[in-house]
C-alpha cells in the first residue's frame, strides 16, 4: 500500500522540493511500516522471530542456528523455500499448474507430486 499523502517527485522539482518530498516521503512510507508491524504482532506465535530492520542490516539466520548447535540446516530450509516457490508460481498463474511447472522448471507431474509431499491444497 501506499500511504496516504506520498508526494510523486516530478522531473521539473527543483532541488530543494526533491529534497523535502524524499525527507517526507520516507517518514510516511516508515511510519505505515511501523503501524503495520503493531497491528501483526498480536498474531505472532511464542516461537516466531521479530525482525525490525533494514534489508543490509538483517542477521544471517542460518549462522544464529549453527552457532546454537542446530545441525541439517537444510532438511527445514530447502523444503520451506520450495513450499514459497510452488505457492508463488501458483499464484503467478492464477493455479494453473503446467503453467506453474514450466516457471519451476518442472514438469506438470513433478508439480502434482509437490503438491501432496508439501500438504499444499490442489485447487484445480
Amino acid at each position: 500500500d501506499i500511504p496516504p499523502g506520498i508526494e510523486n517527485i516530478k522531473i521539473d522539482d527543483n532541488e530543494s522540493e526533491i529534497y523535502r518530498k524524499s525527507i517526507f516521503n520516507a517518514w510516511k512510507r516508515e511510519n505505515l511500516q511501523r503501524n503495520q508491524i503493531s497491528e501483526g504482532l498480536p498474531d505472532a506465535q511464542e516461537e516466531d522471530w521479530i525482525i525490525i530492520s533494514d534489508l543490509d542490516e538483517i542477521p544471517n539466520l542460518s549462522e544464529i542456528e549453527l552457532k546454537n548447535g542446530r545441525t541439517n540446516i537444510l532438511d527445514e530450509a530447502v523444503p520451506d523455500f520450495e513450499r514459497a516457490m510452488i505457492e508463488t508460481a501458483l499464484a503467478h498463474t492464477g493455479g494453473r499448474k503446467k503453467e506453474a511447472a514450466l516457471l519451476l522448471g518442472w514438469g506438470r507431474n513433478t508439480l502434482t507430486r509437490k503438491l501432496q509431499e508439501h500438504s499444499i491444497e490442489d485447487e484445480s
